[in-house]
């Protein structure tokens, strides 16, 4: 034996990898500190890094090494098949989350406005006009009591325009904050809220974004996931449906042939009834035939035999005449 072999048999073929090589051979993708959902190709931790909706670093491991020991596995479509339903589970559970803030954000457009708070330079703007407005009636009312009515009703006039701008304004301001607040919409995909009136730049800027693409990857992998389920199951339920219609077949046989005896048992007995009857009938027309018969042979030979005793006397009388 060489040193080499001694070696390899006193310390194995592997004595000359790293020590971090060797842990990393030993290491399976079955344990619990390896992410499944990196092994069947989608965790959702890498999906919306710096985003409003980031889950932060996954906790468990994403190894390559250990992506490829899975990928050439023997049982592999077994372990697919629980990590890919486990991934389904997590995704379904991600979109209704999202789903729950579109309808809130939905509500919140969708519902009537309450009373809106104006910007606070329109609102000094109408509280100056008021002050004004208030000015302007005083002086007007002095003037009129001191008979220069010319100037009263000047002062007068400049109040009703004052009004008129005041109105203006307040109506300015509420519908500006109403459009402002219908003007927005919600992505049905990431709900994001958005503003209606955006250019094409910013939509298109939206639509390529982190979170939107990283909702648009989720929603496509939970329908990928549930048609790939549902084409599996499939043959199982066509299957079952099978069986269930071959037992309503045999149960119905059974049924059929139970009835079909009857009637055959009610059938035979009718018929050996209607034979006992028939029987019964012949057999007594047979014995009334024979009784008849005797009657008739005993009655033919007692006339005989009277006959007979009668020509014997006639005879004997013949005979003792003639002597």
């Amino acid at each position: 034996m060489t040193p080499a072999e001694l070696l390899d048999e006193l310390m194995g073929k592997d004595r000359n990898v790293p020590v971090a090589e060797k842990a990393k051979h030993q290491e399976s993708f079955k344990d619990a500190n390896v992410c499944k959902a990196f092994l069947v190709g989608l965790c959702p931790h890498d999906l919306f890094p710096n985003t409003k909706s980031d889950l932060g670093p996954c906790p468990k491991a994403h190894d390559e090494h250990l992506r490829i020991k899975y990928e050439t596995d023997p049982d592999r479509a077994y372990y697919e098949a629980k990590y890919e339903r486990q991934l389904l589970a997590d995704l379904e559970s991600l979109i209704s989350q999202i789903d729950q803030k579109i309808r809130r954000s939905m509500g919140r457009i969708n519902a009537p406005l309450p009373e809106l708070e104006r910007p606070k330079e329109v609102t000094d703007r109408i509280n100056q006009i008021n002050d004004r407005i208030s000015g302007l009636l005083k002086d007007a009312e002095v003037l009129g009591e001191q008979g220069r009515v010319d100037e009263s009703e000047a002062m007068m006039n400049q109040v009703e325009k004052l009004k008129a701008s005041r109105d203006d304004m307040m109506r300015t301001g509420e519908s500006m904050l109403l459009e402002k607040e219908k003007k927005m919409k919600v992505c049905e995909v990431c709900g994001a809220m958005q503003s209606s009136t955006d250019t094409e730049r910013r939509t298109v800027s939206h639509l390529e974004g982190k979170q939107h693409l990283g909702f648009l990857q989720v929603r496509e992998k939970v329908e990928q996931l549930k048609a790939k389920f549902a084409a599996e199951e499939k043959p199982f339920v066509d299957r079952s449906k099978s069986r269930e219609r071959e037992a309503d077949r045999r149960v119905r046989s059974r049924s059929r042939d139970r009835r079909d005896g009857r009637e055959s048992r009610d059938s035979r007995d009718y018929r050996d009834r209607d034979r006992d009857r028939e029987r019964d009938r012949g057999g007594r027309g047979r014995y009334d035939g024979r009784r008849d018969s005797r009657d008739h042979r005993d009655y033919r030979d007692r006339g005989d035999r009277r006959r007979s005793r009668s020509r014997s006397r006639s005879r004997e009388h013949d005979r003792r005449r003639y002597r």
